[in-house]
């Protein structure tokens, strides 16, 4: 993300999962999840939780999200 980037909306969606990883820098969390996560913090989202992500930072700030179904069947 970029330095001091804003509103960037994390949603897995229904019976999807995903495991948001701080890499680099300081991000903010507001939503179904909110408070401060720093590098090598992670947070698990589920369902229809919504998330609203803010980089804390003066420099670029990088995470990772890996998902999954949190429910067997296929697209």
């Amino acid at each position: 993300m970029n330095p001091g980037e804003k509103n960037r909306e994390l949603k897995p969606g229904a019976g999807h999962e995903e495991i948001f990883l701080a890499v680099k820098g300081i991000f903010a969390l507001t939503g179904s999840c909110s408070g401060v996560i720093s590098e090598g913090q992670a947070v698990h989202l589920t369902g229809n939780s919504v998330c609203s992500v803010e980089n804390l930072t003066d420099s670029e700030a990088v995470y990772v999200i890996a998902g999954g179904h949190s429910h067997t069947g296929r697209h």
